[in-house]
């Protein structure tokens, strides 16, 4: 098999900032090491064997803590979480490759343990997990716009959350929920409770946004929420060594679920034999990998390929993996340093960004004299990347099912358009989906639907939104 290695070793972790493929194509990655404190960027590069070092500029982080990074949506700034115990945080400019200021992010005016850091779709609100609960921060000035305490919620921790499509979801560890937060209205609510004796830890949710998997802690196994009807479905176990079990990472692509945990130096691969979810495949696989699996992220497209693949960096290894989702085979090795234990992927540049951001369910219509009423809908898209988006589907569904579905062309970068469909009358949940399928690599994959629930006035016969 062969590696890659990387002229500077010692690197600790790894966002893949431009470029679709390290076959052929230069991507630059920016990595911190977790012992000599160093943020480094540099292009791994297949083709050649070699990946080129660029520049390490120093980090301040404490020794002996694990830090991670996460990257704006715009791809212009490297966010460096110090660990989990501080809200301390060093911000790296990607093109000038470094050192722009340090913060600390407070709650109520104390500093908060950082434990995930996420960016809204427009990059105007730093989302943040902490010991006291989640924390919304105003990108520009920093300043905290709004709190979800634990206490407030009912839980005593949040242990993850992840953003598909605007909604936040959370899960609460020991509180066995799984949270759907607002965070525009500043609102939550409970989605289901999970089986009495688990503990869940990390999130991940299906490409299609109708199903959540919410690992349990110590167990080699994770729970399955639908999120259209709010209920947990089953508990779902996963071949692997029991024990001490720390979860460190989940991902969903296709039908197969992709689980790491930090003792079984595997990648375990849990794969469904229908779209809904229900039927375990008992062909599930449990891939060799190297010491100490630290995270899994996703391609937005195939590294030299159609599929997406997943980049796992191996503590213990010093390098990272990258897996084929469609045949869970290792591509290859890349030997990146000492101690990587984070990952995050940015989407090349010049990619687009189907963003659906508003729909309107408006009056009732007759086709025909004593024909069933239909409803008007209005969908507005906009491609807010940088490339053009090649023609793509534009799906309506309700219980599941597609009851219309068109093909729009070509969508310019910044264009906004407006599309019109009629569906069945009633009372029901409506769902607009663009590329629903995920047939387009895009710059981000998680805001390409929006649902509408359409109450019908008795004496009207009108939707009310």
């Amino acid at each position: 098999m062969k590696c890659l290695k990387v002229v500077f070793c010692t690197l600790f972790a790894v966002l893949i900032f431009s470029g679709n493929s390290f076959a052929g194509v230069k991507s630059l990655a920016v990595t911190v090491n977790q012992k000599d404190r160093t943020v480094t960027f540099f292009y791994p590069d297949e083709k050649n064997g070699v990946s080129v070092l660029l520049k390490t500029v120093p980090s301040s982080g404490v020794e002996g803590r694990t830090p991670f990074l996460k990257i704006t949506p715009d791809g212009k700034f490297v966010y460096v979480v110090e660990g989990t115990k501080t809200g301390n945080i060093e911000i790296f400019d990607m093109k000038a490759m470094s050192f722009v200021k340090s913060l600390v992010l407070t709650s109520a005016n104390i500093p908060v343990g950082i434990r995930k850091i996420l960016f809204s779709t427009d990059g105007k609100t730093i989302i943040v997990s902490h010991h006291e609960g989640i924390s919304l921060f105003d990108a520009a000035t920093f300043a905290e716009k709004f709190l979800f305490t634990r206490k407030a919620m009912g839980v005593n921790s949040i242990q993850d959350i992840v953003l598909v499509d605007g909604s936040l979801y959370a899960a609460t560890g020991e509180g066995k929920d799984l949270l759907l937060v607002n965070i525009a209205a500043g609102t939550f609510s409970k989605i289901a409770e999970a089986d009495k004796k688990a503990i869940l830890t990390l999130v991940a949710i299906s490409p299609d946004k109708s199903t959540a998997f919410a690992l349990h802690k110590n167990k080699n196994s994770f729970s399955v929420f639908d999120l259209k009807n709010k209920v947990s479905k089953k508990a779902v176990s996963f071949s692997g060594r029991h024990g001490n079990l720390i979860s460190k990472g989940i991902v969903a692509e296709g039908n197969k679920i992709f689980i790491i945990t930090d003792l079984t130096n595997a990648l375990n691969v849990v794969a469904f034999k229908d779209s809904s979810y229900n039927q375990v495949d008992l062909s599930s696989d449990e891939i060799a990998l190297g010491k100490k699996p630290y995270d899994i992220k996703l391609t937005a497209a195939g590294l030299g390929g159609a599929n997406k693949n997943l980049l796992i960096p191996l503590r213990n290894s010093d390098e990272v993996v990258v897996v084929d989702t469609a045949t869970n085979g290792i591509i290859n090795e890349t030997v990146t340093g000492k101690g990587p234990v984070s990952i995050d992927i940015q989407p090349p540049s010049g990619s687009p960004d189907i963003f659906l951001y508003d729909l309107m369910i408006t009056k009732r219509y007759y086709a025909a004299l004593g024909s069933a009423p239909q409803a008007d809908t209005i969908v507005t898209l906009k491609n807010i990347g940088t490339g053009d988006v090649p023609p793509f589907k534009i799906s309506w569904m309700s219980d599941a099912k597609i009851e219309k579905e068109l093909t729009f062309g070509t969508l310019k970068p910044g264009q906004i358009v407006k599309v019109f469909a009629r569906v069945t009358w009633g009372n029901k949940i409506i769902t607009v989906s663009a590329d629903r399928e995920n047939k387009i690599a895009e710059a981000d994959e998680t805001n390409n639907s929006l649902s509408k629930k359409i109450t019908m006035d008795g004496s009207t016969g009108i939707p009310v939104n």
